[in-house]
């Protein structure tokens, strides 16, 4: 269940983090003092605020994928402790 949930999260990263690069990181130079770009090709205009929000979609994205898939591996490798996690008193 763990590893289905990564890929469902590394795909999310992927697609956000494609759409970041396709919707404001492409046309980073093209927005002017109306804090608007025309895109003559596809015949959109795109807001700045397009930026922000793909780029948050794909951090939060990849910080679950490292807590769902990378954790728990880092967790499973530790010795454990001499004490068996007993307090001594």
């Amino acid at each position: 269940m763990r590893a289905l949930v990564g890929v469902v999260c590394l795909a999310a990263m992927v697609a956000c983090g494609q759409l970041f690069i396709e919707r404001s990181w492409a046309f980073r130079d093209c927005f002017g003092d109306e804090g608007r770009c025309y895109d003559p090709e596809t015949e959109q205009v795109l807001l700045p605020i397009a930026g922000p929000l793909w780029g948050t979609c794909t951090l939060i994205s990849f910080v679950g994928c490292v807590g769902v898939l990378v954790l728990p591996i880092r967790r499973r490798g530790r010795a454990p402790s001499p004490s068996g996690g007993a307090s001594a008193g």
